[in-house]
């Protein structure tokens, strides 16, 4: 930690809020990332704890933001289709465990197409033996353009180290 304060908004927009009479805290943090010093300044209404544990919690926050961030991107989360407590925790584990189990299966993270195929055999428009050998053929066609391009790049990689011997 390098500074811990409380501070006050005093522009004329925080005025016109009513919030220049509102305490908050400004801490900031110094950390390493890639062997470079940066500087991360925290800006909360918490006043009651160690500073140190508020760059804590922001960290683990972040963890939290990341990891939504991943459902959201991977998993083709994009909205809820219940709006029950329990509807919504059952979404998200089938979420999580439909892609840790494509993951798993196919050592890649999964498509957004698997993912549509998926949805059709959640909402009961198809089975999922219908769709496994349309994701089979799918996943197939997938890992031989992989190879292909790996091909690819070891050729350029080959040609650029015989350009730079010469």
């Amino acid at each position: 930690m390098v500074q811990d304060r409380l501070v006050r908004f005093s522009s004329e927009n925080a005025a016109k809020l009513g919030l220049q009479h509102v305490e908050l805290r400004e801490v900031i943090i110094e950390y390493e990332e890639d062997g470079e010093t940066k500087t991360l300044r925290l800006l909360t209404n918490i006043l009651d704890i160690a500073a140190h544990l508020i760059g804590d919690l922001y960290r683990h926050r972040w963890q939290v933001e990341l990891f939504f961030r991943w459902l959201k991107s991977y998993g083709n989360f994009r909205h809820l289709i219940s709006q029950t407590k329990q509807g919504m925790q059952l979404s998200l584990y089938v979420a999580i465990i439909g892609i840790m189990l494509m993951y798993l299966h196919t050592g890649f993270r999964p498509s957004k197409y698997m993912f549509a195929m998926m949805s059709q055999v959640t909402s009961g428009g198809t089975t999922l033996e219908d769709i496994t050998p349309v994701l089979r053929e799918r996943e197939r066609r997938c890992e031989l353009a992989r190879q292909s391009q790996r091909l690819r790049n070891a050729k350029k990689r080959a040609e650029k180290m015989k350009q730079q011997q010469s």
